[in-house]
């Protein structure tokens, strides 16, 4: 891997754990300054996508963690009604809710690397012709 690479997906995890959770536009911001870092849009949406994956697994992960442990402490007669709607969202919410992580991630990567190609196309000064001699 690529140091520009690397530090795309080192800093889109970090920003996907932290900002992930906010809906769409949290994983297209990670996602776009992890693609900040690359080169083009390939290595953009590769960075964006394994941030997201990496990302969303750390924030399912510790939900789970924090939710096992909050039943098993018991909330009383209350705890059937959570538990059976919680039970459901085991089933179905996270796998959703991972890919559209992931998916937004890596949009948010490409749309991050082509940025970074225009405003450092803008920058660079025309190079002067030499007139023949």
């Amino acid at each position: 891997m690529k140091r520009g690479l690397e530090l795309g997906i080192v800093t889109g995890i970090m920003l996907t754990v932290f900002i992930g959770w906010i809906p769409i536009v949290g994983p297209i911001v990670s996602g776009f300054i992890a693609g900040l870092h690359t080169k083009d849009n390939r290595e953009g949406a590769m960075a964006g996508f394994i941030s997201g994956a990496v990302g969303s697994i750390l924030v399912a992960w510790v939900l789970f963690v924090v939710l096992v442990e909050f039943f098993v402490q018991g909330v009383g007669s209350f705890a059937g009604i959570i538990n059976s709607t919680i039970s459901l969202l085991y089933a179905y919410g996270p796998v959703a809710l991972m890919l559209e992580v992931i998916a937004l991630a890596s949009l948010g990567g490409a749309l991050g690397s082509e940025m970074r190609s225009r405003w450092s196309a803008e920058r660079k000064p025309a190079r002067k012709r030499r007139r023949p001699r």
